[in-house]
């Protein structure tokens, strides 16, 4: 009963569907102006890939050698990779270095890395067909660009609704009738619930909209979506190096674009808890969501400015932040930052930020079962 009461406000606010319906539409104004000339090569390799014939209409000359490209991208990026060489030469560019608790997490992970590569070479991943990721970086596009933006745009949205919605008595003074009762505050939780509803409802629309139309730009995107992720064709810049997207599991576009799109969800739901234990320490809607936001910005750079040789700045590696940026290397490696090169970063961070968002604010409802509304 709470419930259906509680998100029927956030759905009836007219703000919640303004807001959506701008990043609906500057999600898409980015998606396109990244994708301004990409069409005519992407249709004449699926072509080409389908007929093995040069079509009439690769006039920029994508398809001419394509066998070869595909092949010099695999001698490259696979034939003669050596991860753990690669890895020291990275290392060697650090300037922090890491406590020895870390190095050695760090390389337990790539030895597993190690394996994950050699399968790669023997399945078939790395020779699958491809439009080269050198000229095109869809990758970078699609999660690089538009859903790094678009996590931020989520958490956004959950920041603003849940303070709305946990100040709502106090917009409208009726918090005094509410919350007379002890039966009257465990409205609370069902404000919590349905501000994380309401959130993934905006983060479902907003990511099935950009996904849907990055898709459509793509001609005949099915055989996009079956090739892997993995592939040395898809090798694209990482940082300051050009080199493949080494999944942790064998995994193709449609099963990466499906679990990014779920994970991003389960983000802004995060933004939406954080909140909601917020909301108990102010009584403003507007301090709520500008405290929100430094916390957010500080997990940008306590991690750069703590010494990563202790517990603390290792920790402080696995941020909702700091994950959010990442998103182009969700469940793959990521050398240029060996913290996150690791199997489940991305959703180990979203579990334990939920749980410790949860944890946190029993003992903050306690207190508002108890102490006195001003």
């Amino acid at each position: 009963m709470f419930f259906k009461n509680e998100i029927r406000k956030i759905l009836r606010f007219p703000l919640f569907w303004i807001i959506t319906a701008v990043c609906v539409g500057f999600n898409a104004f980015i998606i396109t102006s990244n994708m301004s000339y990409e069409r005519v090569g992407i249709k004449a390799i699926n072509s080409y890939a389908k007929t093995g014939n040069v079509p009439a209409f690769d006039k920029y000359g994508f398809c001419e050698n394509y066998d070869q490209v595909k092949q010099t991208a695999y001698d490259d990026y696979y034939k003669n990779f050596d991860i753990w060489e690669f890895k020291e030469n990275c290392e060697s560019m650090f300037v922090k270095k890491n406590s020895e608790a870390a190095q050695k997490v760090i390389d337990n992970n790539y030895k597993i890395l190690e394996q994950r590569i050699n399968q790669i070479k023997s399945n078939g991943e790395a020779l699958d067909e491809y439009y080269p990721g050198t000229t095109y970086s869809l990758h970078y596009v699609l999660y690089g660009n538009t859903f790094t933006i678009m996590l931020f745009e989520l958490a956004v949205i959950a920041i603003l609704m849940t303070s709305y919605l946990m100040k709502y008595e106090e917009f409208y003074s009726t918090h005094h009738t509410v919350y007379t009762s002890k039966s009257g505050r465990t409205i609370v939780f069902s404000k919590a619930l349905a501000a994380a509803a309401a959130s993934a409802i905006a983060a479902a629309i907003i990511i099935f909209t950009a996904a849907a139309y990055f898709l459509i730009l793509i001609p005949q995107s099915t055989d996009f979506l079956k090739s892997s992720v993995s592939a040395a064709m898809a090798t694209e810049q990482r940082g300051l190096v050009t080199y493949p997207f080494i999944t942790w599991q064998k995994m193709s576009q449609f099963g990466y674009l499906v679990r990014v799109s779920l994970l991003s969800i389960c983000y802004a739901v995060i933004a939406s808890m954080i909140t909601f234990v917020i909301s108990f320490i102010s009584k403003n809607a507007y301090i709520n969501a500008v405290v929100t936001a430094m916390l957010y910005f500080s997990f940008i750079v306590l991690p750069y400015v703590l010494p990563r040789n202790n517990l603390l700045g290792f920790a402080l590696m696995f941020t909702p932040t700091g994950s959010m940026l990442s998103v182009s290397n969700w469940f793959m490696e990521y050398i240029f930052n060996p913290f996150m090169s690791y199997p489940g970063y991305e959703t180990y961070v979203c579990l334990g930020y939920m749980l410790i968002s949860a944890l946190i604010s029993i003992p903050l409802w306690k207190y508002f079962k108890v102490k006195n509304i001003d």
